[in-house]
């Protein structure tokens, strides 16, 4: 579902049930908001406990959830030097959605990535590692250490932080929401002395509408709003749950036959 089919869905699940309450569009966002990293936190807490309870690498068990496959990402990185107490260490800063580092290679050989911790064991050891066949990367505060200090061509498979999801939309003439799609866009036409709605292809999608970013200022063709709706990240099969989620957190009796009935036969459209 996209998310304007989610929010629809949702308002008709209330609509079906006596015990449910009208919500609008913002309502909507901000309890997405709250579900969408309830969901992801659950699921990467579940990671967790597995890797610990199997003795497998976190990583390992992340690229078999198949929940949270979508959130996978490689990323280039760039190593910069820099000198502390004479000696010269390599850097590189963490990408800004990262939530755990998976995976990283250097001109295709394996980094190992490591804590701070077991980095002095390395060094502890009876036989000195040699990092310029080992290299490793040193998790520290928003930034990786790198050993040697010139590694280069640094890829990164990390599992990022989820996006926030959010639904945006403008008013018709009669203060009706109108949704806006991915892409689209509102701008003023001069001839006619309104705003129109845009798709992202330019055609038009709904004439005279309002929108709260162009309170105040004065009409002019030049500024153009772009819709600031965002996709869920989810794959397709965990909607439905998700609409179960935002419905139980807005109090609707999802218990009651009718409203599991008809929830259970649009939930694969």
């Amino acid at each position: 579902m996209t998310i304007v089919e989610l929010f629809q869905f949702c308002q008709n699940i209330v609509n079906k049930d006596v015990h449910g309450m009208p919500f609008g569009i913002d309502q909507f966002n901000n309890v997405l908001s709250f579900v969408n990293m309830s969901l992801y936190q659950d699921s990467y807490a579940t990671s967790k406990t597995v890797a610990e309870q199997g003795g497998d690498k976190l990583a390992n068990v992340l690229f078999q959830n198949n929940d949270l496959r979508n959130f996978i990402k490689n990323s280039l990185i760039t190593n910069t030097t820099t000198t502390i107490g004479g000696l010269t260490i390599g850097r590189s800063p963490y990408p800004s959605d990262m939530e755990y580092p998976m995976m990283m290679w250097a001109s295709g050989r394996d980094v190992e990535i490591v804590s701070a911790y077991l980095l002095r064991r390395i060094r502890a050891g009876v036989i000195n590692r040699d990092f310029a066949e080992h290299p490793v990367a040193v998790e520290t505060d928003g930034y990786f250490e790198l050993y040697p200090n010139d590694l280069t061509n640094l890829l990164l498979t990390y599992l990022k932080r989820p996006t926030k999801p959010y639904l945006d939309y403008c008013l018709d003439t009669g203060d009706v929401p109108v949704y806006m799609e991915v892409g689209s866009y509102v701008v003023y036409n001069l001839s006619l002395g309104y705003y129109n709605l845009y798709n992202q292809d330019g055609t038009l999608a709904k004439a005279n509408v309002t929108h709260d970013y162009f309170t105040g200022s004065a009409p002019s063709p030049t500024v153009i709003y772009t819709s600031l709706t965002t996709e869920l990240e989810w794959a397709d099969t965990k909607h439905t749950h998700i609409a179960n989620m935002i419905l139980e957190r807005m109090g609707v009796n999802l218990r009651s036959p009718e409203v599991a009935q008809w929830a259970a036969g649009r939930g694969d459209k």
